[in-house]
């Protein structure tokens, strides 16, 4: 797997060094639809993050792809993948609209799998611990290191 390198501040870029690396190491193991997917999802939580910065001054966008990455390392399907990326889109953009408006854009764009992940994830509420169990039980993963998801999470949450 490539290293994540740092991050600069390249809100403005079209595609982040990450999600290139992300998406490059996805495809190692993915068929061409399932980054295609995960590509979709990037631009979407981009978008839904468009103005939001990591305390860092990063934008927030580099947080999902971190963990989606995280994932990648695990070889998780690219639903468990694509959900990560929208992990935060629900509860922490302002896509919202009402009750389940932001998770409905998600099932219209990427499918009902990623819409019913993505909808776990924010009904588990903000202990960022909870986040790999989520979504390795969504994808069928129990058993995939659970405790690793939780100590990267944690450190990026803070």
């Amino acid at each position: 797997m490539t290293a994540l390198p740092v991050e600069q501040n390249t809100a403005s870029a079209q595609i982040t060094p990450e999600a290139d690396i992300l998406f490059e190491d996805a495809a190692s193991y993915l068929k061409q639809k399932d980054v295609a997917l995960l590509r979709s999802a990037y631009e979407f939580g981009k978008n839904a993050h468009l103005g939001q910065f990591r305390m860092t001054g990063d934008p927030y966008i580099s947080h999902p792809v971190a963990v989606s990455h995280t994932l990648v390392q695990w070889r998780l399907d690219g639903q468990a993948l694509t959900a990560a990326l929208l992990h935060d889109v629900v509860e922490d953009t302002p896509v919202k609209g009402g009750p389940n408006a932001d998770v409905d854009k998600v099932r219209a764009r990427l499918g009902n799998r990623v819409a019913e992940i993505v909808q776990g994830l924010a009904q588990r509420g903000r202990p960022g611990r909870e986040l790999g169990r989520v979504v390795l039980i969504a994808s069928g993963r129990q058993d995939a290191g659970i405790k690793q998801i939780d100590q990267h999470v944690l450190r990026e949450v803070g």
